[in-house]
């Protein structure tokens, strides 16, 4: 991640960060990587800031590959809704976008919370954890992360 947090970068493997050691924001021209002198002169480097991107949109394509799921989500819907269905602002949409649209099978309300906290007083780091949560169905999304986060 830039430091300015103007891009992500791929993930590359630690051993593989000497490719990567002239890297630099396209933005802001900051380096990737930290370089410093080490024990017997050898070259340490390491990220200006670390961010761990987990695939969110490889868990929606998981998530809408689930046979079951597409087939659930367009049911168990009622015309009198106490949550968006029946808030003014899916009426606002409705006449904006018609009823065909908003109440197709294939339409469906998504609830997005996220939340951020530092776990660690003794580093300058945060912690994200975003959850998508379908406003009728009562799913449970397991994310599995990559072998390179997992570790």
């Amino acid at each position: 991640m830039c430091i300015a947090w103007c891009r992500r970068y791929p993930w590359a493997p630690k051993e593989q960060w000497h490719r990567h050691a002239d890297d630099a924001c396209p933005l802001c021209n900051t380096p990737r990587f930290f370089k410093h002198a080490g024990a017997k002169g050898k070259q340490v480097m390491r990220p200006q800031k670390r961010f761990w991107f987990f695939g969110f949109g490889h868990a929606l394509q998981s998530l809408f590959a689930d046979p079951e799921f597409v087939r659930l989500r367009g049911t168990g819907r009622d015309e009198v809704d106490n949550g968006f269905r029946g808030s003014p602002e899916f009426q606002r949409l409705l006449a904006v976008l018609g009823a065909a649209f908003l109440t197709s099978p294939n339409t469906s309300t998504y609830e997005i919370g996220l939340d951020c906290g530092s776990m660690f007083t003794f580093r300058g780091h945060s912690t994200g954890i975003m959850g998508l949560r379908h406003a009728v169905l009562c799913i449970l999304v397991i994310h599995v992360l990559p072998p390179h986060l997992a570790a």
